[in-house]
């Protein structure tokens, strides 16, 4: 039943998606369509996961899910759009997803993230794409989604489906780079980061998962700061 619900909003997604007006307007320095271009991490609210992993298809992303139901129903959507998948959140299996997700983007790919997912609250960024960026040395980089007409439904995200031949607006921030990192907006490179941020978390990541922030007594606080800097500023570019 799972493989075939998976396979009925896939089939209804592609075929809604080719009906889709999209207007896109995005920087000099992010190409979404571009597999090569260095990595970012593409934030965008979870209402909108349908509109973007549609957008995004075969496009060289990965997408981080959880481990519910809907996440596999998602992953499995995803994978037919051509994205690889990271499971786990911040509720269950967000270390392993955390040292995978900074594997992925140190390796060259791009990530999708719904900073407010995966049960909310709405539109309220929590600090797991500023860790992944910061940890990666790689910026952030805000989607807003506008569909002109769209169901919205009746769960906590608001989940929308553009109807057919929806016009929808997407705009793309600058590259957001986290305090201590080096702007690299100019030429979308990773040149000249500053590894001071790397080396004071271990890679951000413990033996055990688990950020280590948490246990470097001093250090904490500033590396609380930078992931709280950098979450303002990426809820900040999404509303």
């Amino acid at each position: 039943m799972e493989k075939l619900l998976s396979f009925l909003i896939w089939l209804i997604g592609t075929t809604l998606g080719k009906t889709w007006r999209f207007n896109v307007a995005s920087p000099p320095s992010v190409d979404i369509f571009d597999a090569s271009s260095a990595p970012k991490v593409y934030c965008f609210w979870h209402a909108n996961l349908l509109v973007v992993s549609y957008l995004f298809r075969n496009t060289g992303k990965t997408a981080i899910v959880s481990h519910s139901k809907d996440g596999r129903i998602a992953a499995w959507v995803a994978k037919r759009w051509g994205h690889g998948v990271i499971f786990g959140s911040s509720r269950r299996g967000g270390a392993g997803a955390l040292r995978q997700a900074v594997r992925a983007v140190r390796e060259g790919r791009s990530l999708g993230i719904t900073p407010d997912g995966p049960k909310g609250p709405r539109e309220v960024a929590k600090p797991g794409a500023a860790q992944i960026a910061i940890a990666g040395k790689a910026p952030a980089v805000a989607i807003r989604v506008d569909a002109k007409s769209a169901l919205r439904l009746k769960s906590w995200d608001r989940f929308a489906i553009p109807y057919p031949f929806a016009k929808i607006d997407v705009v793309l921030s600058e590259p957001i780079w986290g305090e201590g990192i080096n702007n690299s907006i100019n030429n979308g490179t990773n040149d000249g980061i500053n590894d001071s941020i790397i080396n004071d978390t271990n890679d951000g990541v413990n033996h055990d998962g688990a950020n280590n922030d948490t246990n470097n007594g001093a250090n904490s606080g500033g590396i609380d700061n930078r992931y709280d800097a950098l979450t303002k500023l990426i809820q900040d570019n999404l509303a």
